[in-house]
């Protein structure tokens, strides 16, 4: 894409202004010493908060290992170290009480455990790779029906979570007939085509 003269001598203006800025606080602060960042996964606070989180029916931040099955998420927290995070699995079942709102598949969800215990894996922070995917779950609370663990996931890239045949996957939301009316779903499909 082409860019106009102004965009380049407004582009060259911002690159000098910031580095003069940086000159000054090199100048000034002399060698400030870089924080290690983290810039993974979202940790909450403890694993009680993730089951409660969990059995309330309130959004979780997810991610999912490479070699994840689609259905397989962790919700991580703190591990009580800096090089550690502990997490927790939660899995999808196929065609265990699923629902459709608004284009969004909403399936049965529930947490890993072992001899009536929550299994906690630790995993070290050098480990989590570009290769995770994230999402975010969120709860499927109609009204007047208490919270039966119905879940969606929200992936980073906008797809979300297809549960509605044997095997779940993740894709674009499905069109619902119960929102769009029948001629604007028509076009809908010829825009598809396309």
């Amino acid at each position: 894409m082409r860019k106009s003269q102004g965009y380049r001598e407004t582009k060259m203006l911002l690159v000098q202004k910031l580095t003069a800025m940086d000159f000054m606080r090199n100048m000034f602060q002399g060698d400030v010493p870089v924080r290690d960042w983290f810039s993974g996964i979202f940790r909450h606070k403890e694993m009680k908060e993730v089951q409660t989180r969990f059995l309330n029916g309130e959004p979780i931040s997810v991610f999912q290992l490479p070699g994840d099955s689609d259905t397989t998420f962790h919700a991580a927290f703190n591990a009580g170290t800096h090089d550690l995070i502990s997490y927790v699995t939660m899995t999808a079942t196929q065609g265990d009480m699923f629902a459709q709102e608004i284009g969004l598949h909403f399936c049965r969800f529930s947490m890993e455990k072992e001899l009536g215990e929550t299994v906690v894996k630790t995993i070290q922070k050098s480990q989590l790779g570009s290769a995770i995917t994230y999402g975010l779950m969120l709860p499927y609370v109609p009204k007047h029906i208490s919270f039966q663990r119905q879940y969606t996931v929200v992936f980073w890239d906008w797809e979300v979570l297809l549960c509605d045949n044997s095997s779940s996957s993740k894709g674009l939301p499905s069109i619902d007939a119960d929102v769009y009316s029948v001629e604007y779903l028509g076009l809908l499909d010829v825009l598809r085509q396309v």
